[in-house]
């Protein structure tokens, strides 16, 4: 009795540690989880944004015309992995990445034109320009502005955004 419990006691106390443990590595997965689909959603409902501005001239990948209003190549910039999913201290990284993407652009590279767009940036600068911004609302985050600083955004306030869920979740599982 090191601890001024007796064997029974302890047993007691380690069964609720171990129900603890296990509940919040459940709800904390479920809040990662959650939290991932929404930057996913985030990423993809800019780049929606982006490609609806009709093109007079330039014809985006895989287009058969000039102003279709859609697109798919800066789609594959996203590199966005969940990680130890279903295990404790699960956690996300939010990667754009220019490997998947086709990079024969005319005037610069796949990683200038995607830096371009996420900084809100139509054109190819130094030639002609305009600047462009987007929105993304949802039931847990909402920006309007340039995609990159939505996302500096949405990881500076992660834990605050994130926190109430967590605890309305961990309460139904019965913990007060």
């Amino acid at each position: 009795m090191a601890n001024g419990l007796t064997p029974a006691q302890q047993e007691i106390v380690d069964s609720y540690m171990k129900k603890f443990e296990q509940d919040f590595t459940i709800v904390a997965n479920e809040v990662n989880e959650l939290y991932f689909k929404q930057a996913n959603k985030m990423f993809d409902s800019f780049i929606r944004q982006y490609y609806k501005y009709k093109t007079k001239s330039y014809i985006r990948h895989w287009e058969p015309k000039p102003g279709t209003g859609r697109g798919s190549n800066l789609y594959y910039a996203k590199d966005f992995k969940i990680h130890n999913r279903g295990k404790k201290n699960p956690w996300f990284e939010l990667n754009i990445s220019t490997e998947r993407m086709a990079d024969d652009y005319q005037r610069d590279s796949a990683a200038q034109v995607i830096q371009n767009v996420m900084n809100g940036i139509r054109g190819v600068p130094p030639y002609w320009f305009v600047p462009w911004s987007g929105e993304f609302s949802s039931r847990y985050f909402a920006y309007k502005g340039e995609p990159a600083q939505a996302f500096r955004t949405f990881i500076e306030h992660y834990e605050e955004m994130m926190r109430p869920i967590f605890m309305r979740r961990f309460k139904k599982l019965g913990w007060e």
